[in-house]
C-alpha cells in the first residue's frame, strides 16, 4: 500500500468514527460509565462496621455503593425495632450509599465458643426460642424499614484463621494455614 492510499483510508475511517455518537462524551455527561442497556447483575459492596458517617464517607471515597450495613447493637432488647434500622439506612442515604442488608448483632462469624448466644445452634431452649423470636422480630423491622435482607452466620467453627500474611504495599491477608493451626479447645462445644 502506498502512501496516498494510506492516507485516503485513514481519513475515511476517521470520518466515520466521527459521525457515531461519543459514548464517552454521553457518559461524562451523565455522572457514570456508558451503560450497554443490559441489567446490571453485580456491584461491589462491603460488610465491614461500624455503619458510622466516618465509615461511610470511607466507602465513598473507594467507590463503594451498597453496603451490609450495622445498627447500633439492641442492647438488652437482643433485636432492632423498625426506627432503628430505618435510621441506619436513612444514614447510608445521606452518604449516597444504598444499605442492601444488615447484619444480625447475633450468630456473628465467630467460633461457638466465643459466641455469647449460640443456643439455636446448640438447641438450648429457652433462649433458642427467644433468639428464633428476635430474629423473625429483626426480619419484620427490616422490611418495614426497606432493608431487602439480613445477614447471618450459623457456623458451629466460623471463620477458622492462622496469623495473617503480610502482602503487598504494607496491606496483611487473612490466611489459614492447618499447619499452624492450633485449637483450643480441640473439640467445641456443639
Amino acid at each position: 500500500m502506498n502512501r496516498r492510499t494510506f492516507m485516503s483510508l485513514t481519513g475515511a475511517a476517521a470520518a466515520g468514527l466521527a459521525s457515531q455518537p461519543d459514548t464517552r462524551a454521553r457518559a461524562a455527561e451523565s455522572g457514570g460509565p456508558a451503560r450497554s442497556g443490559k441489567p446490571m447483575k453485580m456491584h461491589v459492596g462491603t460488610q465491614r462496621s461500624p455503619t458510622t458517617s466516618h465509615m461511610l464517607h470511607y466507602f465513598k471515597r473507594h467507590g463503594v455503593n451498597h453496603i451490609c450495613g450495622y445498627p447500633e447493637f439492641p442492647r438488652e432488647r437482643g433485636y432492632w425495632q423498625a426506627d432503628e434500622v430505618a435510621r441506619t439506612r436513612e444514614r447510608c442515604e445521606q452518604h449516597g450509599i444504598t444499605l442492601e442488608m444488615v447484619a444480625l448483632p447475633f450468630l456473628t462469624s465467630s467460633h461457638i465458643d466465643r459466641e455469647k448466644r449460640g443456643a439455636i445452634m446448640l438447641a438450648d431452649d429457652p433462649e433458642r426460642d427467644r433468639d428464633i423470636d428476635h430474629i423473625q422480630r429483626m426480619i419484620a423491622a427490616c422490611a418495614k424499614a426497606g432493608v431487602p435482607a439480613v445477614k447471618y452466620n450459623m457456623s458451629i467453627l466460623g471463620v477458622l484463621r492462622t496469623a495473617r500474611t503480610p502482602g503487598r504495599g504494607g496491606s496483611s491477608y487473612s490466611t489459614w494455614k492447618l499447619a499452624d493451626a492450633k485449637p483450643e479447645p480441640p473439640m467445641t462445644r456443639a
